[in-house]
């Protein structure tokens, strides 16, 4: 069960959605070639989405971050 936030909300919220998607990704590689018989080009493709999904997330992680400490260095 997830325990309640006591962080900050958005370090933790993309902290859980890092871990999901990574987890997600595990299991759609091991049961890739499961599925498909030629899958070297869906693989790439999907952990090129992935990959950049977790760029992306970490990325706006970063600027809220900032957005936060700037916020509160005015105060």
């Amino acid at each position: 069960m997830l325990k309640p936030i006591q962080e900050e909300p958005t370090y933790e919220f993309c902290r859980r959605l890092t871990l999901a998607t990574l987890i997600a990704s595990v299991l759609f590689a091991v049961f890739l070639p499961i599925l498909l018989v030629d899958f070297s080009r869906a693989a790439f493709n999907f952990f090129c989405v992935v990959y950049g999904f977790l760029l992306a997330v970490h990325l706006v992680s970063v600027a809220i971050s900032q957005n936060l400490s700037v916020a509160r260095a005015g105060e």
